[in-house]
């Protein structure tokens, strides 16, 4: 275990050769000064846990050394000791933050008891500024794996994310987590920032994993198609997105009818699409909106609508927004590629997808797909007990 480090200050050699002495037989690292040149050059290079000051030094205002030695070292602590105690003195070390003001003569029992504690006091504090520098770096890994997040997520929804990008970003997560452990396991503060933090970087992690997991089923690619929920796969989108929604103040309105039918077609596919048209929605609206997301049925079809509150789509921009490369959003490192992908895939499945927008008016995206005729899909809905009238039009 390393020494604790104590410098005594007095003009009086013998009282500073003596102290020396018997502080050094209790283990401790001990060096001493006559003068103010002396302290400051010792307090310069070394630093120290504990200063044992007279304040009467010849020639030298010792609450003067005491000020600029804190300047030097703000994180020492003091034990001031002297023969002629003054109010003054004491009121003005306690400002400067000494931990105890010893009268000469000094017993060595009330100057060990004083010393263990100026010292538990430093490892306490040592401790927390350990802890708030962990912290402080654990929240920067946050907000660039959010980062990474918000990329991964845009990435994923082009289908272009394998499964080594989520087995990296895990072993992030898992890291953190095994340190947050031991910081909750190992040091002890009452603290109640410190105790707030903790359990922020906590959730944090739970809710980045959740965000990995999801991120991983969407980028599962199955060949076949199921009847799908179509309300069920917007609840997975909206929920996959929520957090970054959440930090970009974008309210999300959802309108969901309840007797929409199901429809044939990959899940995780169409789940692309749905992220896709929110992070477009969200890109609109840099400084908060909100987000409207309605699903109903409309003659032979069913339809989902995005109704954003953002910037809008200028009236050149519109017949060429799903043009592959064409983007509005190039300063954002924008590829172009997401709406494109988007109308590729719901027209894979019969679908279609338009948009309606005036400038600074908000956009609203539609994608419509048919209803499902055949025997198969009734034969699944009557199964489900979910028989549906429009079915057997």
């Amino acid at each position: 275990m390393e020494k604790k480090r104590i410098l005594i200050v007095d003009d009086e050699e013998n009282m500073c050769s003596a102290l020396s002495d018997v502080l050094e037989e209790e283990g401790f690292f001990v060096s001493t000064a006559i003068d103010r040149e002396e302290a400051l050059r010792l307090i310069s290079n070394i630093e120290f846990d504990l200063l044992i000051l007279d304040i009467r030094l010849k020639g030298t205002d010792g609450i003067k050394l005491l000020s600029e030695v804190k300047e030097i070292n703000p994180h020492i602590k003091v034990i001031i000791m002297t023969g002629y105690p003054s109010l003054d003195s004491a009121i003005e070390g306690t400002r400067l933050g000494i931990t105890d003001y010893l009268l000469k003569p000094i017993s060595m029992e009330s100057l060990k008891a004083s010393i263990q504690n100026a010292l538990n006091q430093r490892e306490k504090e040592k401790e927390k500024l350990e802890l708030s520098k962990r912290l402080e770096e654990a929240e920067k890994k946050i907000l660039k794996l959010e980062e990474t997040l918000s990329q991964a997520t845009k990435l994923a929804s082009l289908g272009k994310i394998g499964p080594a990008m989520f087995h990296e970003v895990k072993n992030i997560l898992s890291i953190m987590n095994i340190s947050t452990y031991y910081l909750k396991r190992n040091i002890e503060t009452n603290d109640p920032k410190i105790k707030k933090h903790l359990e922020i970087i906590e959730k944090e992690i739970e809710h980045s994993h959740q965000i990995i997991m999801g991120l991983l089923n969407l980028s599962r690619k199955e060949e076949k198609t199921i009847p799908c929920d179509i309300n069920q796969l917007l609840e997975e989108a909206v929920s996959l997105m929520s957090h970054e929604l959440e930090l970009k103040g974008i309210k999300v309105i959802k309108d969901y009818a309840g007797d929409i039918p199901v429809v044939f077609l990959e899940p995780n596919e169409i789940k692309q699409v749905f992220v896709n048209l929110i992070l477009n929605a969200e890109d609109a609206m840099p400084k908060g909106g909100e987000l409207r997301i309605i699903t109903g049925k409309d003659d032979n079809c069913i339809y989902i609508k995005f109704s954003d509150t953002g910037c809008g789509i200028k009236k050149k921009d519109l017949e060429k927004i799903f043009t592959p490369f064409f983007t509005t959003k190039k300063e954002a490192g924008g590829m172009g590629l997401g709406l494109v992908v988007s109308k590729e895939i719901v027209e894979k499945y019969g679908g279609s997808i338009s948009v309606e927008s005036e400038e600074n008016k908000g956009a609203t995206f539609t994608i419509k797909f048919s209803l499902p005729q055949n025997k198969q899909v009734r034969e699944v809905v009557k199964q489900d007990g979910k028989e549906d009238k429009d079915f057997n039009r």
